[in-house]
Formats: C-alpha cells, sequence, structure tokens
C-alpha cells in the first residue's frame, strides 16, 4: 500500500516512492514536465500543461492513482484542468485540451471573416491586377467595387 507519494520509473509509469527524501529529490528533476503547448487566442495566449504531480489527487475514492495533471493557463479555458493515471491518457487528455482550448479562443465574428476569405481573397487579387497590373484591365471599377462589396457583405452576415 502506497502513502501516496509517485516517481516515474524509465517508462515513465508511475511507482510508488515510499523514501520521502528520494520522491522529493525526484520531484525537482524536470522529469515532472510530460507536454507543453502554447495556443495563440484573441486576447493573447494560453498554454495547456501537462505535468506528473507526484502525488495521488484521487484522495480517497476507488481507482488507480490520479498523479498526471493537464491545465490550461489563460484564454478562455482558464484553470480547465484534467487528471489522469496514465502517462498514455494524459498525452492524449493534453492533445483534446489543446485543441479545446484552440476552438473556445475563435470568436463567432472571427470566424464570419474567416468563411468569408475565398470572397475578399478574389477582391484583393481583383484590386491588385486592376489598379498594379501595367497591363490590359480585366476588370472595370464597377465590377472591383462589386466584388468588395460583396465579400463585405458576406462577412457582415451572422
Amino acid at each position: 500500500m502506497s502513502d501516496g507519494h509517485y516517481i516515474l520509473d524509465a517508462k515513465g509509469k508511475p511507482v510508488p516512492e515510499p523514501d520521502l527524501l528520494k520522491w522529493a529529490r525526484w520531484m525537482e528533476t524536470p522529469t515532472r514536465m510530460i507536454a507543453k503547448t502554447k495556443v495563440n487566442v484573441e486576447e493573447g495566449s494560453a498554454e495547456v500543461s501537462t505535468v506528473f504531480l507526484g502525488l495521488d489527487h484521487r484522495f480517497g475514492t476507488e481507482g488507480p492513482p490520479l498523479v498526471f495533471e493537464t491545465m490550461v493557463f489563460g484564454g478562455p479555458l482558464d484553470q480547465e484542468q484534467d487528471r489522469y493515471s496514465t502517462k498514455a491518457e494524459a498525452l492524449a487528455g493534453h492533445q483534446a485540451l489543446a485543441r479545446k482550448a484552440l476552438a473556445a479562443s475563435i470568436s463567432w465574428e472571427a470566424l464570419s471573416i474567416y468563411a468569408a476569405a475565398p470572397k475578399l481573397l478574389e477582391a484583393c487579387k481583383a484590386l491588385l491586377h486592376h489598379f498594379c497590373g501595367g497591363g490590359e484591365r480585366t476588370h472595370t471599377d464597377a465590377s472591383v467595387m462589386a466584388l468588395a462589396q460583396a465579400a463585405i457583405a458576406e462577412a457582415e452576415k451572422e
């Protein structure tokens, strides 16, 4: 029976460590960091971090020890976390929470702009060709204006 202190063996598997001093020294090593992902969000950035906790966070309930934790720092999901029993679960959970943090950071306004991107690109190309092409103009001022207005209307739709 473990007193709740764990370290990772050479294969990354949690093993009980009854010697408190040995456990404390091991916990000071960088081996605790399992994964870190920077997620760019509209209001700055967020970081998803997965670490080995070294302590069982199941707190007496039935089941294997919860010794890995993934947490979001910053962005709309700030402080959201999940805990795991194995390194494989923790890595899969890390990827899932990183995707969730990225999805939560994209606003509906940004999505409407992304949806209009093909029309915006078409309008920009027409403008460049019309005003900077140097050769025969294939778009009239009216057709360029119509492309720009269509792109703006598409972007303003909800």
